[in-house]
């Protein structure tokens, strides 16, 4: 365990701050595990600017930790600009109705 773990932690409480949904599901603790360690996320925006907040996500994300980011100064100076970027969504359409998270402006 090193930084890199910690990177991982940061993604997916970015994509549930964006999306109002954890990347990973499952009902039981061996469905989470599973989804961890084999689904993939993707962030549904097919903007440029979500695009590339999507490429953010996946490097913080990465099943391999050699593939995350190097330390959390890469993840800031990559993950806000990323946000900013991105066009603000309505709060309709980051509301999801079966989300663990609601996320409302």
């Amino acid at each position: 365990m090193d930084e890199r773990s910690d990177i991982f932690a940061i993604g997916v409480m970015a994509v549930e701050a964006l999306t109002g949904r954890r990347p990973f599901s499952g009902k039981t603790y061996a469905e989470l595990l599973r989804s961890v360690t084999h689904d993939s996320f993707r962030f549904s925006d097919d903007s440029i600017e979500g695009q590339r907040l999507n490429g953010v996500l996946q490097k913080c994300l990465a099943k391999k930790r050699e593939d995350r980011f190097a330390s959390m100064g890469d993840v800031q100076r990559a993950l806000i600009p990323a946000i900013r970027d991105c066009a603000p969504q309505s709060a309709s359409a980051l509301m999801i109705a079966d989300a663990d998270t609601v996320i409302r402006k």
